[in-house]
């Protein structure tokens, strides 16, 4: 019995049924019976966060005109110290005069006269105030009461603190002291030299234009509600609702409002640039954009995943989310948002 061909041959139909069997097995779509049994989700709990809704804005700055700074007496200058964007404060001696330092002092009222024990006026409450807010020990008192020891006091304290020597007895002398009509001032330049032979009157230094107010501007719509702060060279500054910036004086100090170019009373546009952002952070939910219905971009509702409607308040976006605020969260919503609201 001849087997050999016959045995190939089978050989040969059983590699070809083999073939067939991964062919159909390879082409035929593979489908877990989980698989298939899971639809599209319809919807999604709610997960929530923290938020400080932080926003890069622009600060818009009203500045007055440079202050002029004039000495009280004659002489030749013996020592100053004076440079551009230097801080001149009261209870300073920011030069000497034949030897003599001289008193920087921020008075509401200017001087123009000595100042005796028993003297009355809005110089002498100017003098009693400043003296009260630089921390010396004066009596407080109504306006109008006439100048006592306690003034004249302190007076010789502070003199004493700069090494400028005041009789015991007899008034506050005018020529020891140079006014500031603010409590500090930027320089902007200085006008007088080492060495220099003065005259009262002569211009010592004069300011930069001094900062009047500034506000964020434009102000950003759907703001989660809270006290905020805008953030410029890292000083945190408060504003208001309305967006004015409440703390002029830190912002005059940052390089950024220093280095603005003023043109016609204002820093220019976009020449101060912060961040703006909540002082305490708040909990928002954050939604698919496609959960929310609204028609005006900040009130609107969602549906929970049971088909009841809950009022949001959009907060603001991110990468695909949307972060609002519920009335009542909902542990669920559903990925599609209502068809209104009512």
């Amino acid at each position: 019995m001849r087997t050999g061909p016959l045995i190939a041959g089978l050989g040969l139909l059983a590699a070809a049924a083999t073939g067939g069997l991964v062919v159909v097995l390879l082409t035929q779509p593979f489908a877990p019976t989980q698989l298939e049994a899971v639809g599209a989700a319809t919807s999604a709990p709610v997960v929530t966060q923290s938020f400080h809704d932080e926003r890069a804005v622009s600060v818009r700055a009203e500045v007055g005109e440079p202050v002029s700074v004039t000495l009280p007496g004659a002489g030749r200058v013996t020592s100053v110290a004076c440079t551009r964007g230097d801080q001149l404060t009261s209870g300073s001696a920011p030069l000497a005069l034949e030897g003599k330092p001289v008193l920087a002092l921020h008075l509401a009222s200017p001087p123009w006269r000595d100042l005796a024990v028993g003297a009355k006026g809005r110089d002498v409450d100017a003098l009693r105030a400043e003296l009260e807010r630089l921390g010396y020990d004066v009596a407080s008192a109504d306006g109008g009461t006439p100048l006592g020891q306690d003034v004249l006091a302190a007076f010789r304290a502070l003199a004493q603190s700069v090494d400028l020597d005041v009789p015991q007895a007899g008034p506050v002398p005018l020529n020891s002291v140079v006014w500031l009509p603010t409590p500090e001032l930027t320089v902007d330049e200085c006008l007088v030299r080492l060495g220099e032979q003065v005259a009262p009157g002569a211009e010592f230094v004069r300011s930069a234009r001094p900062l009047v107010s500034a506000s964020v501007a434009p102000w950003p719509g759907t703001l989660a509600a809270g006290e905020r702060v805008v953030v410029v060279d890292g000083v945190e500054l408060p504003v208001d609702d309305a967006g004015t910036i409440l703390d002029l004086e830190g912002l005059s100090v940052t390089s950024a409002f220093r280095g603005a170019t003023v043109e016609g009373g204002s820093v220019s546009e976009g020449a101060i640039v912060g961040s703006l952002r909540l002082v305490e952070p708040v909990d928002v939910a954050v939604v698919p954009p496609g959960a929310v219905t609204t028609t005006d971009g900040v009130t609107g509702c969602v549906a929970t995943s049971a088909g009841e409607l809950r009022q949001v308040r959009v907060v603001g976006s991110q990468l695909g989310q949307t972060f609002v605020v519920f009335d009542t969260t909902p542990d669920e919503i559903a990925l599609t948002g209502p068809e209104s609201c009512p």
